[in-house]
């Protein structure tokens, strides 16, 4: 990320979820833009820049595994990082996220020190 802040995009279907992260970065300084589905965090991330990507993992229509697969593919977009996002009974999910090339994890229940 480039200085203390970044420019960060939330991907996750449920609005409650993304209005906690969203509420969170930004008390901590970073711009935040929302996407509430795979489709919509692609067109988003092919408009602007971003520092990393929160990204919900189980989706309907274009699930998070989708949207890694596009961004580890496509040139302007495989080198921005990626934090998966899943519920603790997911585990599986996570693994799967970090082979197609997700950077790390971030449960659910989240921790703000986290």
């Amino acid at each position: 990320m480039t200085g203390e802040h970044g420019h960060i995009l939330v991907v996750d279907d449920h609005p409650t979820t993304r209005l906690k992260l969203s509420l969170g970065l930004k008390q901590q300084g970073h711009t935040v833009a929302e996407a509430e589905n795979g489709q919509e965090a692609l067109d988003i991330l092919r408009a602007e820049s971003f520092d990393l990507v929160l990204l919900d993992i189980l989706m309907p229509e274009m699930d998070g595994y989708q949207v890694l697969r596009h961004m580890r593919q496509e040139s302007t977009l495989c080198d921005i990082p990626v934090i998966v996002i899943s519920a603790q009974d997911e585990i599986e999910s996570v693994v799967k996220g970090i082979e197609l090339g997700a950077d790390d994890y971030l449960p659910k229940s989240f921790d703000p020190i986290l």
